[in-house]
């Protein structure tokens, strides 16, 4: 244990685990739901009562996780993971190697999930800023009067400037735009014409006959009509114009938070935390994980020193558990006797570049070889990982061939256990005041309390807090790699 840990405060916050995960899962999932209506949602009111319920969600569990680390205190992660391990498992104790053992797909899915919805919500404090809480005022009297998107007529022209387009000192012709203020007509419920004055940015200079479309209310053409600022259709004004084309006129008067465009953009930015989250399943389906010693895997059968499971003849091999750093659970995986079942064909390569010599690139160096590994104790819990072996080390010349490994039982069952899952115990205390932070700027910027560079400094306020608070759930996020070098 650690200096001044209690083993008996240790058991009983390991117990309440399942518990406090479960209340945990309420903020990613608030998240989710949150960026669903704040795209989809499209009556300003409704939207932000929904915002606030969510928020309201995320901030309970919150409170729970700080409730109990008033009560409980932090735990370290080598002392919750050494409470695990040497509780129960629930199997029978035995020395054989299982012939089978479960994957770690529901962790490693939930983990992949839990990050990706996090990552889109660190990226989508950009397009809450960007969003539009309330549409403009003349736009929300007009749809609460029963407003419509028309094409309407255009009868007269006050006022035309032309701005003549000019790239890199030449004319382009093709680019020149017409600010203008029209007279447009416009059809009550009766049928009867009405005149209003709107003003707006065009592609081309619109004349007499031409057609416009614009918000108004048939029943309170008193209201008049409203235009984006800029009409020019989004193929012209892609590269200046995100919001108030004529083609986003409909998002406005429902009274949606983001253009067609801007959810291209958002789409498209979160392609990179996705790619994150499918690399990884794409390398593990490839190269693992272990579930039963088949063809291609070695067994190694020892006790654990200093991260390595080191057999009765002195020969060892690095494990590095998944989701938790090597530093963190070697600890709790201190003398503890088993099998380490790895995957020998195929490993991945580490490769260090060793520079120029006479200044030609020297070729690169295999400094070692990682592989997906299961360790499984005596008692019963096994563990997915990585097997690392510094080179040359070979992966297929240490331990026996998994099909040839001694006393394989069919019979025996083991129960799989993801050390990731204890971060509601060690979640540092900065890391539960960074979480208060991203609720209290996801709140503000619901609201049009804020505006221009305000909305979005909180935004990278709330992005970076959100960021910094998901790295620091565990107290020693060292290098997964530092021990194999």
């Amino acid at each position: 244990m650690s200096a001044g840990t209690d083993p008996r405060r240790v058991d009983a916050a390991v117990r309440r685990l399942p518990a406090l995960l479960r209340v945990a899962a309420a903020g990613p999932l608030a998240a989710f739901a949150g960026l669903l209506v704040w795209i989809a949602w499209g009556d300003p009111d409704q939207r932000f009562a929904l915002l606030l319920g969510l928020l309201g969600l995320a901030g309970g569990a919150l409170l729970v996780l700080a409730a109990h680390r008033l009560v409980a205190g932090r735990v370290h992660p080598a002392d919750a993971a050494r409470a695990v391990l040497d509780s129960p498992s629930g199997v029978v104790p035995s020395r054989a190697l299982p012939a089978a053992v479960p994957p770690e797909r529901g962790g490693r899915l939930w983990s992949g999930a839990t990050t990706t919805v996090l990552a889109c919500w660190a990226l989508g404090f950009l397009f809450l800023a960007w969003g539009d809480p309330r549409p403009p005022a003349q736009v929300e009297e007009i749809r609460r009067a029963g407003g419509i998107v028309a094409e309407v007529p255009v009868i007269g022209q006050l006022s035309s400037e032309h701005d003549r387009a000019v790239v890199r000192g030449n004319r382009v012709p093709s680019s020149d735009t017409w600010t203008q203020t029209l007279q447009v007509e416009l059809t009550d419920e009766a049928g009867e014409a009405h005149t209003a004055v709107i003003r707006t940015r065009s592609s081309f200079h619109r004349s007499l006959g031409d057609t416009v479309r614009v918000i108004y209310a048939p029943s309170a053409i008193h209201l008049g009509a409203w235009v984006g600022e800029d009409s020019r259709p989004l193929t012209k004004s892609w590269s200046s114009n995100f919001e108030g084309y004529q083609e986003d006129l409909p998002r406005i008067l429902d009274g949606r938070t983001l253009s067609a465009y801007e959810l291209w953009i958002w789409a498209g930015l979160t392609v990179v935390p996705l790619a994150f989250v499918v690399t990884p399943w794409f390398r593990v389906g490839r190269h693992g994980p272990v579930t039963r010693p088949g063809p291609g895997t070695r067994a190694l059968r020892g006790t654990v020193r200093s991260g390595h499971v080191r057999s009765e003849d002195g020969r060892g091999v690095a494990f590095l558990p998944n989701g938790l750093a090597p530093g963190n659970l070697s600890p709790a995986l201190e003398g503890r006797t088993g099998w380490l079942l790895w995957n020998a064909e195929k490993p991945r390569e580490h490769l260090r570049s060793p520079g120029k010599k006479r200044g030609k690139k020297l070729p690169a160096v295999v400094t070692g070889r990682e592989t997906g590994a299961v360790l499984v104790l005596d008692n019963g819990w096994a563990v997915h990982g990585d097997a690392w072996f510094p080179a040359p080390e070979d992966p297929a010349g240490v331990g026996v061939p998994g099909p040839e490994a001694p006393a394989v039982d069919k019979r025996r069952r083991v129960r799989l256990w993801a050390p990731r899952g204890l971060w509601p115990l060690t979640l540092s205390n900065g890391a539960l005041v960074l979480y208060a932070v991203v609720l209290v700027c996801g709140g503000l910027l619901f609201t049009d309390v804020l505006s221009g560079w305000l909305r979005f400094a909180t935004a990278l306020v709330g992005a970076g807090s959100l960021g910094l608070a998901y790295v620091s759930h565990y107290p020693e996020q060292d290098d997964r790699f530092a021990a194999k070098e």
